[in-house]
């Protein structure tokens, strides 16, 4: 009786005597007993989350139906925050300046705050930043115009998002050549070349 159910209710509900917790759903058997719950199955209403989780965040776990729900609006519903080790009830569960529903569709990790200082795809644009500016983290070059979404955003200021508005000579890119170089070598010697002849 450590849970304070005495042996014969343990015995006339199925439960385990020597365990106080005989689902493993994170809700104790006098709990449920006296409740709404299955003692012994730890997901009474079979929605994938388990009862002792649902409780917790105060949600219904004899309501199949709120499995579909997001009451954070973070674009994950309460069983896909249950998969995720996220929190139902706030939008950016690791504090990071992320929605956990980004994070997931990213393939980020929304209980770890440090994910947003990297720099998954390795395109000078941290992941918080990639997500204030709706670019992919996962892409460096979100537009495909040849740019690095890092590069159009720090440098050129021109949109990751739009492959017709990329670095043209009037932002500094006057210099760039088909194989990525620039000219300013050729320039030198045909001045230095006007020079001696004028000389």
């Amino acid at each position: 009786i450590r849970d304070r159910v005495i042996n014969l209710y343990e015995y006339l509900n199925g439960t385990d005597p020597h365990n106080n917790d005989t689902d493993n759903d994170g809700l104790d058997d006098l709990t449920e007993i006296n409740g709404i719950t299955d003692p012994i199955n730890n997901d009474t209403d079979n929605d994938g989350m388990p009862d002792g989780w649902e409780s917790n965040y105060g949600l219904n776990p004899v309501n199949k139906s709120d499995s579909n729900n997001d009451p954070d609006n973070d674009g994950l519903s309460n069983l896909k925050e249950f998969q995720n080790n996220a929190d139902p009830s706030k939008n950016d569960t690791d504090y990071d300046g992320m929605p956990d529903g980004w994070e997931v569709l990213h393939n980020l990790n929304c209980s770890n705050g440090t994910d947003n200082m990297t720099d998954t795809d390795s395109d000078g644009l941290l992941n918080l930043y990639e997500y204030k500016n709706g670019t992919d983290p996962n892409d460096w070059d979100t537009d495909d115009d040849g740019y690095s979404d890092g590069d159009e955003v720090n440098i050129y200021g021109t949109d990751p998002l739009d492959p017709n508005d990329h670095p043209s000579e009037s932002n500094g890119d006057e210099n760039k050549d088909e194989g990525g170089g620039n000219n300013y070598g050729t320039e030198l010697y045909i001045i230095l070349g006007l020079t001696a002849a004028l000389g």
